[in-house]
């Protein structure tokens, strides 16, 4: 009899994992090492005395209230470019309305300077007072006396200035004199003791206003 050989059982591979069953192993191994790690940060924070927990929250507060605070100050940045913004509006306008009322006023008085005509002023009519001067002597020691009078009837106020004079050819020269007001009677006064020489006399006299 010829022996038999035992029955071969055929060995089948591992079944290999498929992509999607890598990749949920990949992620539960990464989510098994973040709590890994977060553990040993709460144990390690706990070992030395503080929480890492209240820690976060002080930084967490810290930073809301840095930011409330630029908030705010933004805020009233804001108002206050806002209320420059309505300052300068307000003066552009004004400005305006200052502008139109000065063209309005010129335009207005170019329209009475048409409708006016211009005419020539009359000259104010200056009054003429004409002086007559005589020259006499009078007294016992043949003293002279002047007396100067206006002509017309008028009275003159200003000053009378009087001048001497001799006869033609004499070279006789006289400095002159002045009076105060003038009449249309006049009324007499003696010749400056400066203008009668020891041999010369002034033979009359003109009267002219200052």
């Amino acid at each position: 009899m010829t022996a038999t050989s035992p029955p071969t059982i055929p060995v089948q591979p591992p079944e290999s994992l498929s992509p999607k069953s890598r990749k949920g192993t990949k992620l539960a191994a990464a989510v098994v090492g973040g709590l890994v790690l977060l553990g040993g940060g709460f144990a390690a924070g706990y070992a030395s005395g503080h929480s890492p927990v209240h820690g976060y929250q002080q930084q967490i507060a810290t930073a809301h209230h840095n930011l409330t605070t630029e908030q705010l100050k933004l805020t009233t940045q804001k108002s206050l470019l806002t209320t420059e913004l309505t300052k300068l509006t307000i003066a552009q306008q004004t400005a305006q309305s200052r502008e139109a009322t000065v063209r309005s006023l010129q335009r207005k008085l170019q329209r009475e300077h048409r409708k006016t005509p211009v005419t020539a002023s009359p000259a104010s009519a200056v009054p003429v007072v004409a002086f007559g001067c005589k020259i006499l002597q009078t007294g016992s020691g043949g003293q002279e006396e002047f007396n100067v009078t206006t002509t017309g009837g008028t009275t003159y106020y200003g000053t009378v200035y009087v001048s001497f004079y001799d006869y033609p050819g004499s070279g006789d020269t006289f400095p002159p004199t002045s009076v105060q007001g003038a009449t249309p009677v006049g009324s007499w006064q003696p010749v400056p003791a400066s203008d009668i020489g020891a041999s010369a006399e002034p033979a009359g006299c003109i009267a002219s206003a200052g």
